[in-house]
């Protein structure tokens, strides 16, 4: 006999689902008419008609109850389905893996499993990477929560959160350890179990599915984007950066164009090009700001944008000239890029 697949349950879970849904719906319609049965006698009453009998009033008065009862028994089972569904759509841990991955320094397993159970049979340690919510997807970026759990014995450290942490922000994620539990003991089995909430807010996949194609104001969006990364890498730490999608004279970095250039689809994979002209006021005397944004031009190789998808190349120009504000001559870098990027078309 066939063992019942995760698959399986979770259609099956459904299922059930939309028929309790159906008759929740159901329910509350018949306590509306039933509602309105008694209603009427009261109008018909007041209005002189007596010829409904007090016994036919009392005898809608418990049929209203009777679907009051069905109603609220309907609602509590389409609260306790809606808990038990189990969710597919895994797209947010499995972003996360090589995160995972890095901060365990490759030498640990990890995998993701659909539902909530978590297997305690097996090697240690390892890592499983559960997601109960669907993933909500913006332009190819993905956000929700994953629940980690760190299975391992005493030989081996509790979960080291700091290099998590470090590897989603080499990676251009955007991550929030919410909840942390170390050293639960599983008394199955005698091993230790590290259990974290994490809130991603931003991830993506080495190359992310995109259904739309990329447009100018998409490519705007990821240039000014990057104008105000750029401006925070190379000001001043007690000075604000002041940042705008058009050049003022308080702007400390803006785009200034940005457009598709190409665009094409080969065998799914779309290749789109950006060109984009960004300016950016340095503030840190003391130190190299050109060689600061060289630094933080090349980081962006790899990283996924809204809407366009994963940066795979990237080429540019820098020049500068001087302007003088306040009786202050100010250096600002003006930086000519070439950016491409794919993603999955659908």
């Amino acid at each position: 006999m066939r063992t019942k697949s995760v698959e399986d349950t979770a259609a099956e879970l459904s299922s059930q689902l939309a028929a309790a849904e159906a008759t929740l719906q159901a329910r509350g319609q018949e306590v509306d008419e039933c509602a309105q049965a008694v209603k009427d006698i009261e109008a018909e009453w007041a209005s002189g008609d007596d010829s409904t009998s007090a016994d036919d009033y009392e005898g809608a008065k418990a049929v209203l109850t009777r679907a009051q009862a069905l109603l609220e028994g309907a609602r509590v089972q389409v609260s306790r389905l809606r808990r038990q569904q189990i969710n597919l759509d895994l797209r947010v841990a499995d972003a996360l893996v090589r995160v995972v991955e890095q901060g365990l320094k490759g030498r640990v397993p990890v995998e993701v499993r659909a539902g909530r159970q978590v297997p305690l049979e097996g090697d240690v340690p390892r890592v499983v990477l559960t997601q109960q919510e669907p993933t909500i997807d913006v332009g190819g970026i993905v956000r929700g929560e994953v629940e980690l759990y760190y299975l391992r014995d005493d030989l081996h450290s509790p979960f080291p959160v700091a290099e998590l942490e470090s590897a989603a922000e080499a990676n251009g994620f955007t991550i929030q350890v919410t909840r942390q539990q170390f050293g639960r003991v599983e008394s199955r089995n005698g091993l230790s179990r590290d259990d974290l909430l994490i809130k991603v807010a931003r991830a993506f996949a080495h190359t992310p599915t995109i259904e739309e194609t990329p447009d100018d104001e998409v490519a705007k969006e990821w240039g000014s984007s990057l104008a105000k990364g750029l401006a925070y890498r190379v000001a001043r730490n007690d000075e604000p950066v002041r940042y705008f999608s058009e050049a003022t004279p308080d702007s400390t970095g803006y785009c200034r164009t940005a457009k598709v250039t190409s665009c094409s689809v080969v065998d799914n994979i779309r290749t789109t090009v950006v060109e984009a002209e960004i300016s950016v006021r340095p503030h840190l005397r003391d130190l190299d700001p050109g060689r600061i944004l060289t630094q933080e031009l090349e980081r962006q190789i790899g990283l996924s944008h809204r809407g366009l998808g994963r940066m795979t190349e990237l080429s540019h120009r820098m020049g500068s000239h001087g302007t003088s504000e306040r009786a202050q001559w100010v250096d600002v870098r003006v930086i000519r890029l070439t950016s491409t990027f794919e993603a999955i078309a659908e």
